[in-house]
């Protein structure tokens, strides 16, 4: 009741919110000739594993107070129902895949990539992955962040639970990386062309561009080392490449 009242009450007020369980745009740019409003609804929520000493998928890192920048994951997959008109058009959604997470501080690494899929060909799979050049005062390191859920069964590859990065190319139009924790590898293969400019922000401001691509071609592998967990690809994958 007191959600709905909240909810009403913004949209009177004609403004824009973004949430774990919906978003409701209402944007008027007549410098651009832009006009967009709507709603998309989220349902079916699939979270990741978390815990007292692991709040989000930054785990123990999430409670230094210095991060540029921190990353949590609200849904790894959800069902998408609602629409976007964009001035005369509109958008269904219609039980569609969604995938939720955020990003605050001052500033982007300056050396990244991130990817995302939860709309694989064969299996209920979701996944994302992203690894970073991370500055702190006392030490700078590479840092990983990868969670695969296969069949509601959740696969971590993270720097705080000691997974290492066996393989790492990465290129103007290709990624191949491996992964390794403890018996388990994952293989993440990607083709992928320059994509759209996003705003980042620098010390707070959002003054820098960078290219994200969401028509990437995707393959994982998850294995052990006598037997494949999962293995699948797909298209229109999300991909962030900076470098």
């Amino acid at each position: 009741m007191i959600l709905n009242f909240v909810k009403t009450f913004l949209y009177k007020n004609r403004k824009n919110i973004f949430s774990k369980n919906f978003i409701y745009l209402d944007i008027l740019d007549k410098k651009q000739n832009i006009k967009i409003n709507g709603n998309i609804r989220y349902t079916n929520n699939q979270n990741i594993k978390t815990n007292t000493l692991n709040p989000n998928i930054m785990g123990p890192f999430s409670y230094i107070p210095s991060m540029e920048c921190n990353h949590a994951i609200l849904s790894m997959k959800n069902t998408a129902n609602g629409k976007i008109t964009i001035n005369n058009k509109t958008i269904k959604f219609d039980n569609g895949n969604g995938y939720i997470e955020k990003d605050w501080g001052t500033l982007f690494p300056n050396s990244y990539i991130w990817c995302q899929r939860n709309n694989f060909k064969k299996q209920n799979a979701s996944f994302m992955i992203a690894i970073a050049d991370i500055p702190l005062k006392v030490l700078n390191f590479r840092g990983i962040i990868c969670d695969v859920i296969v069949d509601n069964k959740e696969y971590k590859f993270t720097t705080y639970n000691n997974s290492k990065i066996i393989k790492y190319i990465v290129n103007d139009n290709l990624l191949s990386i491996t992964l390794k924790k403890n018996n388990y590898y994952l293989e993440v293969k990607s083709l992928y062309e320059k994509g759209l400019k996003l705003s980042a922000p620098v010390k707070g401001k959002m003054e820098k561009d960078i290219l994200e691509s969401i028509s990437a071609n995707i393959s994982i592998t998850l294995k052990t080392k006598d037997k494949v967990i999962f293995s699948d690809s797909s298209t229109n994958c999300g991909i962030e490449v900076v470098r």
